[in-house]
């Protein structure tokens, strides 16, 4: 059994891995995936299961939880108005 410094610390590490890869993968997503952070056997060590690390997660971390549920949109590239085409005036 894990100690809440412990499982707190793991909560961290994850939440950071969760937000460089940007999304939150399922168990068996992350089983797949090489490396990381923890190996699935630490983690149901630590927390039990995948769905209460995630709980933990989402109470220990809430600024971490609340980016990886609502990611900040894409700054919009602003659009550049065309220039007027440059009409030649005929001398007289």
């Amino acid at each position: 059994m894990a100690t809440v410094r412990q499982k707190l610390a793991c909560t961290e590490t994850m939440g950071m891995w969760f937000l460089e890869i940007g999304k939150i993968p399922t168990c068996e997503e992350y089983k797949a995936t090489n490396p990381v952070p923890l190996r699935i056997s630490q983690i149901k060590n630590i927390f039990g299961n995948w769905n209460r690390m995630m709980r933990l997660i989402e109470t220990a971390q809430p600024v971490i939880w609340e980016e990886l549920n609502n990611p900040k949109p894409k700054a919009a590239i602003p659009k550049v108005a065309a220039k007027p085409a440059k009409v030649a005036v005929e001398a007289k």
